[in-house]
């Protein structure tokens, strides 16, 4: 049966002319292509197997209408993603997404079973929650697509490390929960405010690992200064002698404090070895940057079974 178009309002910008279904959410209609939509989800797939002119289906301008029970927002990401046309699509590295968008694309991707919006979601966490020990490496010198919308640095990882659970991202969990051990106590225990204002926390069972993995974080730490301490000087010089043991001072002192409480064998915040603070000769720091590769490409390698996940 027709309706009228005073009942809805058009989408400003999904709305083709050649196309021939209307998907409506809430109020809002949006003219696209069953093409479209049957190539990217078959939850759709079905849904737009309409026969023609079928009793009690609703038309508009001989298209016929689907009702859909998702928010505009999120009804407009799928579609722009799917016909990548988003305003501030992020199919380069150098585009910033939200949290909001890669968690829409994760619930949208999942309920209309379209590989192609999960997949954005994927690349996304993919750069963010690095896999390999030259994709570790790669994170360090370079910004990542994904901000924060609101919190502190590195509270982002409890919403992804959640997202992660919820959808069975089991390769982004180890990164996660390491630089959730990053966080402070209180924060990991209280959780955060989300863009929603709803208070986003771990699991019981993430809450666990992060403090039995911050222990096992410590112990490596321990281990690389160990080997620092015994192996990094190389040319014997009385110079390089003296540089070492000032290192040990302010590592067994108080300088180092804050780095066994926030544990960071990774290198991420530099605090084990900064170089910068200490003058060895070449053949020392080249050594001991050795030393430092060596040892933090073991621990990445490791990490899920040292955190406990796998």
């Amino acid at each position: 049966m027709p309706v009228l178009a005073s009942k809805f309002e058009r989408h400003p910008s999904i709305w083709y002319p050649d196309g021939n279904i209307v998907l409506v959410s809430e109020s809002c209609m949006f003219r696209v292509h069953k093409s479209i939509l049957q190539s990217h989800s078959p939850e759709f797939r079905k849904m737009v197997e309409i026969p023609p002119k079928s009793i009690g289906v609703d038309y508009f301008d001989g298209c016929p209408m689907i009702h859909v029970y998702d928010s505009v927002s999120d009804l407009t990401l799928f579609l722009e993603t799917i016909y990548n046309q988003s305003p501030n699509p992020p199919f380069h590295e150098d585009n910033s997404v939200s949290l909001t968008y890669i968690a829409t694309c994760l619930r949208m991707g999942t309920k209309y079973e379209s590989s192609r919006v999960m997949q954005e979601a994927l690349r996304i966490l993919r750069l963010e929650c690095p896999s390999s020990y030259r994709s570790l490496k790669a994170l360090q010198y370079r910004e990542t697509p994904l901000i924060q919308e609101i919190g502190k640095p590195g509270e982002k990882y409890i919403t992804i490390l959640n997202l992660a659970r919820r959808h069975k991202l089991k390769l982004l969990t180890p990164w996660c929960i390491y630089m959730c051990i990053q966080l402070p106590v209180e924060t990991l225990i209280r959780g955060i405010v989300g863009p929603d204002g709803q208070r986003e926390k771990l699991s019981d069972e993430d809450l666990i690992l992060c403090i039995q993995g911050k222990q096992e974080l410590i112990r490596a730490c321990m281990e690389v200064a160990e080997r620092f301490r015994c192996d990094g000087i190389v040319c014997h010089e009385d110079h390089c002698q003296r540089e070492m043991e000032r290192w040990e001072n302010r590592r067994v002192f108080s300088e180092l404090k804050d780095d066994f409480f926030r544990p960071d064998p990774l290198g991420f915040r530099d605090v084990l070895f900064p170089m910068d603070h200490y003058k060895f000769c070449r053949a020392c720091r080249t050594n001991i940057d050795s030393i430092r590769q060596h040892q933090q490409e073991s621990i990445f390698l490791h990490l899920p079974s040292t955190l406990g996940i796998w």
